[in-house]
């Protein structure tokens, strides 16, 4: 059992999606592309993510129905895990729209380049984590311009660059 103190913080990369955000909204077309690499069956597609894989292709309406289905289901749920008021105060700063460009823009580059691109991006956040500022909500917004600056950095270093390029991650 790994002990945290008070303000310290952990770091889990994972090689899936690690959770992050509803398997109901994760678009069908990636989910089928993950079943034909081989990553996700088509009963995992069907079991986890809502999605209706027929011939190796989307059944987009029977996708739509089951989707739906579930999310009506899970609203007369009691909620299964609750992250706790500091993931809120997180997601109010970095929301699933901000969250999403990030993910894009570091996927984008090639897979030797994607921690350092991470590391740069949420610097600003890691200076104030070793200064031994704790991340509330204050500090988030604080920092969040400054992460910002860094992920428009990147996104432009994106778009001027090919699926070769061997430059650096930003400077």
């Amino acid at each position: 059992m790994l002990e945290i103190a008070p303000g310290e913080t952990m770091t889990v990369m994972t090689p899936g999606g690690g959770g992050y955000g509803s398997p109901l909204e994760r678009d069908p077309e990636a989910v089928a592309d993950d079943v034909n690499r081989g990553f996700v069956t088509v009963t995992g597609a069907l079991d986890d993510y809502g999605v209706v894989i027929r011939n190796g292709a989307v059944d987009i309406e029977a996708t739509r129905r089951l989707r739906g289905q579930r999310a009506e289901a899970s609203k007369q749920d009691a909620p299964f895990f609750d992250f706790g008021p500091e993931r809120e105060k997180w997601e109010r700063v970095f929301d699933s729209a901000r969250m999403k460009r990030i993910n894009q823009a570091i996927m984008a580059l090639p897979s030797t380049q994607r921690l350092s691109a991470r590391d740069k991006i949420f610097e600003p956040m890691i200076k104030l984590l070793r200064k031994g500022i704790v991340l509330d909500e204050r500090a988030l917004m604080l920092v969040s311009p400054a992460v910002e600056q860094n992920l428009i950095e990147l996104e432009e270093l994106d778009a001027g660059s090919t699926a070769h390029d061997t430059r650096p991650v930003m400077s």
